[in-house]
């Protein structure tokens, strides 16, 4: 009688390891797919660092020392204004609205349906640029600078 007694005992830790096993591989596999939400991608990455170098035509001191856009994100953080009068934020505005047309295709008969461009100053949205039907398979790509961070996603 005592055999068959510890047989059940048995066969009951049994169940309760494999009960809590499966819970631990749900929590897993649910703990991963959040993290899938946004994956890094060198290609938009890349993406950013040829952006930031893109010449402008705003100068804040003398001509012909143009600001590139990483130049000009600072310079509009700080409510600069060019040499012409115009504002450095109005620059950057068209500069990038510019270069974002120029070079990305976007729709539902391109690979790129949409793309999303975050820019921050000191913590505080600086500009936001949005274009296409958002999807949930994005890859992107986040620069930090020390007053600023620049965020480009890309779905498809």
């Amino acid at each position: 009688m005592k055999s068959k007694k510890a047989q059940q005992e048995m066969v009951g830790f049994a169940l309760i390891v494999v009960i809590v096993s499966v819970l631990i591989l749900i929590f897993f596999v649910f703990a991963l797919k959040k993290n899938t939400d946004f994956e890094q991608s060198y290609e938009v990455e890349a993406f950013i660092q040829a952006f930031l170098q893109q010449t402008t035509n705003c100068s804040t001191d003398y001509y012909p020392n143009y600001e590139d856009i990483q130049g000009l994100i600072f310079e509009c953080g700080k409510n600069s204004v060019c040499l012409g009068g115009i504002s450095s934020c109005e620059i950057l505005n068209l500069t990038i609205e510019k270069l974002l047309k120029d070079s990305l295709q976007v729709g539902e008969e391109f690979p790129m349906k949409a793309y999303s461009l975050e820019i921050f100053y000191l913590g505080d949205d600086l500009m936001f640029f949005e274009k296409g039907e958002l999807t949930k398979n994005n890859k992107g790509a986040v620069q930090k600078f020390q007053d600023a961070d620049i965020s480009l996603t890309f779905y498809s």
